[in-house]
């Protein structure tokens, strides 16, 4: 079985019986992938006339649940394995801390024998009648990965009646959409959470959130309101790394401008809401703390700092599409 099953042609049947298909209601139940697959990575090697040769740059996967060596190409040791129910759950948490008490639809799908899952989570409470003119569609999270190269990690979120592998979706309107390959910076636990709380803003400000998508900025402009607000000196905690000169964290600057760039712009567009999405990755990224500081702490300085930009005057000019300049 190799295509994606969108929500319109399921059969509304309570527990599934399909072996490759399950419908449920509860987030936090995983047990559909953590019990079918669990893999580790194993080593390859050629026999040939001159003997035994190791695969030194490739591995093999092994299935711990039934103890069995996947049929699948040889996998790069510089490729990222996460499991699919780690994913899930990250995610569950995410949405509960989002959403408490949402009700939801989940269908957990997976192909290949488990190298790949999609999990499709449709909120029943949340309907919305401006995406589609004349009709009415539910909010949704899509998630797709793969453990064997096969397909990228992509998450969606927003009003829509499907999503598919080329990063599109039908009847709707995305909040939220990242495709990341499985290298050794993927943070799938970053990105869903930013997932979800894109989706509470979607859903709870919805008017905003269309005009940010909306609002073309240049990069003088977003670099500047930078300087002014997040990477100003006065207003970081962090002495190093400030240029003296332009009196700003140019080491913050540049990581969130890279964010900006090489991720969200990609997907969004040079739009307020890729720059949003830029400052929420930032704030939501587990990072290296300061000696005696939690991340927990400091993830919830960097959320309020975040909110200082938003709700400043230079953010406000770039939203009405104002030339924001550097107030040094």
């Amino acid at each position: 079985m190799n295509q994606i099953i969108t929500i319109d042609n399921l059969t509304k049947v309570e527990n599934n019986k399909r072996q490759d298909q399950l419908e449920h209601n509860n987030l936090f139940d995983t047990s559909f992938y953590a019990s079918k697959i669990f893999v580790e990575p194993v080593p390859l090697f050629s026999i040939t006339k001159n003997g035994q040769q190791d695969l030194e740059n490739y591995f093999g996967l092994y299935n711990l649940n039934n103890e069995s060596l996947l049929q699948t190409r040889p996998i790069s040791k510089t490729y990222k394995i996460v499991q699919h129910h780690l994913i899930f759950n990250d995610n569950a948490n995410s949405i509960d801390k989002a959403f408490p008490n949402a009700k939801v639809k989940v269908v957990d799908r997976f192909f290949e024998h488990g190298l790949k899952a999609h999990r499709e989570i449709t909120f029943l409470d949340e309907q919305f009648s401006k995406v589609i003119e004349g009709e009415s569609v539910q909010a949704k999270i899509d998630i797709f990965n793969s453990l064997d190269m096969s397909w990228p990690f992509q998450y969606f979120s927003g009003a829509y009646r499907s999503a598919c592998q080329n990063t599109c979706v039908f009847g709707g309107q995305k909040a939220f959409h990242i495709r990341k390959k499985h290298t050794s910076n993927l943070d799938t636990k970053a990105l869903t959470n930013i997932g979800s709380v894109n989706l509470q803003t979607f859903i709870n400000q919805f008017e905003l959130m269309d005009r940010m998508q909306k609002t073309k900025i240049d990069k003088i402009s977003l670099g500047n309101t930078l300087k002014n607000t997040l990477c100003f000196k006065k207003n970081n905690r962090m002495n190093d790394n400030v240029d003296s000169i332009d009196n700003y964290n140019k080491g913050l600057y540049d990581q969130i401008f890279s964010n900006f760039e090489s991720i969200y712009q990609n997907e969004m567009g040079s739009t307020l809401w890729a720059f949003y999405n830029a400052l929420t990755h930032w704030s939501s990224h587990e990072t290296k703390t300061r000696k005696n500081a939690s991340w927990h702490n400091t993830k919830l300085d960097r959320e309020s700092r975040v909110r200082q930009v938003i709700n400043s005057k230079y953010w406000n000019q770039l939203l009405n599409n104002e030339e924001v300049v550097f107030s040094v």
